[in-house]
């Protein structure tokens, strides 16, 4: 029999870079500007990035002691970001991405959260709502290309809040330097 695939892959062009790969390579200059006083880094992400809808139940709502009316709530994802046990459908890929030094190993500071399905494009972004209006834009952005994936990404590790973190982070790090020689 032969074969019913469709495939022609020499004719498959491939996208560039992945986007956590693209983030990755921006972690790696970030690391070297700052002599490794400060590290911005990309994890999997067991959360989706999406808002989502959950059913409460009354035993947990008396655990705790929290009186609202049961039933089906909308939870914006700022508000519950963390949440484990809800991963939307849609997206298989999410990835945390953000800021934090060997001086501060308890500190996060989370610049977005990305995702995406297998075929990469469009990637959802949820931005820190701080960098959000910093760059004058929703905390929920969709990239449907690697150009404009890369755009926003420059726009968000130039924000006055990016950097105003990471001079903080480099600060704490070349204090704890200084006190430690």
């Amino acid at each position: 029999m032969e074969s019913m695939w469709n495939l022609r892959l020499l004719d498959y062009v491939p996208i560039k870079t992945r986007p956590e790969e693209i983030v990755k390579q921006q972690c790696e200059h970030l690391c070297r500007i700052t002599n490794e006083k400060v590290f911005a880094k990309v994890s999997e992400y067991e959360v989706g990035t999406n808002d989502y809808i959950y059913e409460e139940s009354p035993a947990l709502t008396a655990y705790n002691s929290v009186q609202k009316s049961f039933g089906s709530q909308k939870v914006h994802i700022q508000d519950k970001l963390g949440d484990v046990g809800t991963k939307p459908e849609d997206m298989y890929f999410n990835y945390e991405f953000y800021l934090t030094s060997p001086a501060t190993p308890k500190y996060r500071f989370r610049i977005m959260f990305f995702g995406y399905v297998s075929d990469q494009y469009p990637v959802t972004l949820v931005l820190n709502s701080d960098i959000a209006n910093d760059i004058d834009e929703s905390d929920r952005v969709v990239c449907d290309s690697e150009e404009e994936f890369i755009g926003y990404l420059q726009r968000m590790l130039n924000s006055t809040r990016v950097m105003s973190v990471i001079r903080a982070l480099k600060t704490i790090a070349d204090q704890n330097d200084a006190t430690s020689n």
